[in-house]
């Protein structure tokens, strides 16, 4: 009975809350979810978080939070879900439909480093690093942007191997 009026109140902030920010308090506390204390991802949260935050574009498509939570969606798709494809496409649309965005610039380095280490694309990899320097000259990524395409199609073991080499 003496916590009753705590769980009154509760109900009347959630009921006051809005739809959207309901779906972004949910997004927020997945986030938070998403690393156990070991730095391990958890898949469950993962996959919970995916399909919460794409309900929330679709259902927020001019919400300004969109360009960061492509990039979030094409990272978990890439990296913890083994989806790169479906990575790739939002990638692409924080490329391309947010082209001012400052993380525009990074979603296409993102992107040929998919297709360079997800997918054996290198030719395609290629390209896309191509575009990034001619059209981010200067940007902070250039440098390893072609330090990438200098490696394209050494196996990871083999640049370890190299790097140990070079550092020893």
């Amino acid at each position: 009975m003496k916590y009753l009026p705590a769980l009154i109140l509760t109900f009347i902030l959630i009921a006051c809350q809005s739809d959207q920010d309901q779906h972004l308090n949910k997004i927020n506390d997945l986030q938070l979810e998403l690393i156990d204390s070991e730095f391990n991802t958890n898949l469950e949260v993962t996959q919970e978080l995916v399909v919460e935050i794409e309900n929330y574009l679709s259902k927020y498509p001019d919400s300004t939070t969109m360009p960061d939570y492509y990039m979030q969606l094409g990272d978990l798709y890439t990296n913890v879900l083994r989806l790169p494809v479906k990575g790739l496409y939002f990638f692409q649309k924080v490329h391309s439909d947010f082209p001012n965005h400052h993380q525009a610039p990074v979603a296409l380095f993102y992107k040929a480093f998919a297709l360079d280490n997800y997918m054996g694309q290198q030719d395609q990899a290629r390209l896309v690093y191509e575009s990034f320097l001619k059209t981010y000259p200067n940007h902070e990524l250039s440098e390893t942007v072609e330090l990438s395409i200098q490696q394209l199609g050494i196996p990871l073991d083999e640049l370890v191997k190299q790097f140990e080499e070079k550092n020893n």
